[in-house]
């Protein structure tokens, strides 16, 4: 059983005025009566050989699609709508997060703010604050009643997370214990480009991924957040 993930970005330039920004090409009828969208969904409409798709699209077009869907009785697995397009960039990172020693809150376990994967890209504000205190001030348009929770976990366990979820460890704040972990990122091996910070790349057999170039232009919060660009 095959379990198809359909990609439906772009940004409407390439065949304008044809194609707009709220309007980009997959969502045109080019090539007959159904939009390219359309056609695409249909060639997996086969649940002999194929499961429901799952489509990965710009928030912008979310009724768009789910109407296109609707018109050609397709209902798929799952619509994942991202805040901010990523052209060639990793639609999805999944983060993994395992401590070589125990963690818990006085060693610095890990925090996560549950939910704020859901929320639109938030950029700080103030170069000296720390993440973890985002709902005072640096942060401020974030709301004040999402709070960081700890994570606490022994060693050998292994936590995983979207990459847009607000994560972060806590300080070590004892005298005879270490906080050692293992934090790996992971993308699709079809990405064309990488921060710079995730360089080299590997693949599941330890060889370097050469086709996957460093991004440029620093990412939505701009080139001046180091830790950001990602």
């Amino acid at each position: 059983m095959i379990h198809p993930v359909i990609l439906s970005g772009g940004s409407g330039t390439r065949l304008w005025p044809m194609s707009r920004t709220l309007y980009p090409k997959q969502l045109l009828s080019l090539l007959g009566r159904d939009s390219l969208l359309q056609q695409t969904v249909r060639r997996v409409a086969d649940r002999q050989g194929f499961a429901a798709p799952v489509l990965v699209a710009n928030e912008e077009h979310r009724f768009i699609i789910a109407e296109q869907l609707r018109e050609i009785a397709a209902v798929p697995r799952a619509l994942l709508l991202e805040p901010v397009g990523r052209n060639t960039a990793p639609a999805t990172c999944i983060a993994a997060w395992t401590p070589i020693d125990d963690a818990d809150l006085e060693n610095g376990c890990l925090y996560v703010v549950p939910g704020s994967h859901k929320g639109n890209i938030l950029c700080p504000e103030s170069k000296s604050e720390r993440w973890f205190g985002y709902g005072d001030s640096h942060i401020s348009q974030f709301p004040r009643e999402a709070k960081p929770i700890a994570v606490p976990v022994t060693r050998g366990q292994t936590i995983f997370f979207g990459g847009n979820l607000i994560h972060g460890s806590g300080p070590n704040r004892t005298t005879d214990r270490y906080r050692r972990t293992f934090i790996g990122h992971y993308v699709s091996e079809s990405s064309d480009q990488l921060s710079k910070f995730y360089h080299p790349v590997l693949n599941m057999k330890g060889e370097v991924v050469s086709h996957v170039a460093e991004a440029t232009g620093g990412g939505p919060c701009g080139d001046e957040w180091k830790g950001s660009v990602h």
